[in-house]
């Protein structure tokens, strides 16, 4: 009698355990029979969605409420996401999805920009508006090799420069650390001495007559660039104008000789 009582007692644990590991794990996995519903399914598509993984958050205001439930391709070619989404966050219509990255080069997410829409979105139901994730690849080949610079919203400075070693088509122009035109063509300046470069701007930058043009480097080897110091004078440089007040590029085999060798000179 008392063994077949510590039997049955033994076995309704086990049931009760066996019972409560099959609950946790619906209950994680979000099959609807036991979780109640704790969350419902939205789609979006995007141009593209490089980098975003299964799995991925979906933020709104930085705060995640759900997460990637699948990657694939919809109509059209195009990228489909699933977004899992917690039951109780609800969804205006007219909101935005886009995928953002945390950080330069951290993991892609998705966040959500609710609108202004008393509509909210059913489960199912598709968010029409998306931004698309940037293909950093594609943005730095631009700034590096003319893509951003080109067209009608472009106009063309020179400058002429005792030195230029270094300096290669393609480069940035800068201002305060801002890219705001590359280095379009290098050249000799004609019968006199130096160099001249033609800088690629973009329209909505103005230059005034007194600027100064820069040769720096990035680093201490890195590449070289073009800085502009804008000046303040009210006349603006026209397409095409010359900038003559200049800095050349500085060359460090001859600064570290000067600096080993100059005491014996």
């Amino acid at each position: 009698m008392k063994k077949g009582f510590v039997e049955t007692t033994v076995g309704f644990f086990v049931l009760l355990g066996f019972a409560a590991f099959c609950w946790l794990a619906f209950q994680l996995g979000e099959v609807p029979f036991f979780g109640g519903g704790r969350s419902y399914t939205l789609e979006a598509m995007f141009d593209n969605v490089s980098g975003v993984k299964k799995g991925a958050p979906v933020q709104v205001a930085g705060v995640v409420v759900g997460k990637v439930a699948a990657v694939g391709l919809g109509e059209g070619r195009r990228a489909k996401l699933e977004l899992r989404l917690d039951r109780d966050v609800k969804i205006p219509a007219d909101s935005v999805a886009a995928i953002k990255s945390q950080g330069i080069i951290g993991d892609k997410y998705v966040q959500l920009s609710p609108g202004e829409s008393t509509t909210a979105l059913n489960d199912g139901e598709s968010i029409a508006l998306t931004e698309s994730a940037v293909d950093i690849e594609q943005l730095l080949s631009g700034f590096g090799f003319g893509g951003k610079f080109s067209g009608s919203r472009t106009y063309d400075l020179r400058a002429v420069f005792d030195n230029i070693a270094g300096v290669k088509v393609g480069a940035t122009v800068q201002v305060a650390g801002v890219v705001v035109g590359e280095v379009r063509r290098v050249r000799l300046n004609g019968d006199d001495e130096g160099a001249e470069v033609v800088l690629r701007l973009d329209q909505s930058l103005q230059v005034p007559v007194d600027s100064m043009a820069s040769v720096k480097t990035m680093g201490i080897i890195g590449g070289k660039y073009i800085q502009l110091s804008l000046g303040g004078d009210e006349e603006l440089f026209k397409p095409g104008g010359v900038i003559v007040d200049t800095e050349s590029s500085v060359d460090i085999e001859s600064l570290i000789s000067k600096l080993a060798f100059g005491s014996a000179k």
